[in-house]
């Protein structure tokens, strides 16, 4: 179904005619649908969604030294998107300001993350980063002293031609692992 451009496509509408079934499924095509996530609506940008993924854990192994991986629905090998997320909360066990943002740019051409950054804030004792996984998602990270009543929430952004993630986008996996 070929794309139209307007002109074409207000012919099929002037005054006694009759738009074909046909002529319908050109006038559909011809424009980006709001449900695609290609679309990006100038009022769109720069958008957030609050708490994606929130966690907290009564662990009651003081000793409980993992580190927090957040699994991306982006992959490297498939996908062209742009991200922004922040993880607040509070390390209960080092008594610390959980506050780290990533940001990068997940590029498909070339197989890999680039245009990565992680800042975590506030803190001299929780680390972060950013990585592609054995299975080609984009992964998150950060390491808090110990996960011993640790809570925190994870928020989004909509950038540039990124989407906005929503809950369930996000993945948590808790493990010794540095990389998964």
């Amino acid at each position: 179904m070929p794309k139209r451009i307007i002109a074409e496509l207000k012919e099929f509408f002037m005054a006694g005619k009759r738009p074909t079934e046909k002529q319908f499924e050109d006038v559909l095509d011809s424009y980006v649908h709001v449900d695609n996530p290609e679309f990006v609506k100038p009022e769109d940008v720069a958008s957030t969604r609050e708490g994606i993924l929130k966690f907290f854990t009564t662990d009651l192994d003081p000793n409980a030294n993992k580190i927090c991986h957040i699994k991306l629905p982006y992959k490297a090998n498939t996908d062209r998107s742009m991200y922004h997320l922040k993880a607040m909360g509070y390390d209960y066990s080092g008594s610390d300001i959980i506050d780290v943002i990533w940001v990068g740019y997940c590029y498909e051409p070339i197989g890999n993350l680039i245009y990565d950054k992680t800042h975590v804030n506030a803190s001299t004792t929780i680390t972060a980063g950013q990585y592609v996984g054995t299975d080609s998602h984009i992964y998150l990270w950060f390491k808090p002293s110990n996960t011993y009543f640790l809570s925190f929430k994870l928020d989004s952004m909509r950038v540039g031609n990124g989407t906005l993630l929503k809950e369930n986008d996000v993945q948590l996996i808790l493990s010794n692992e540095l990389q998964l």
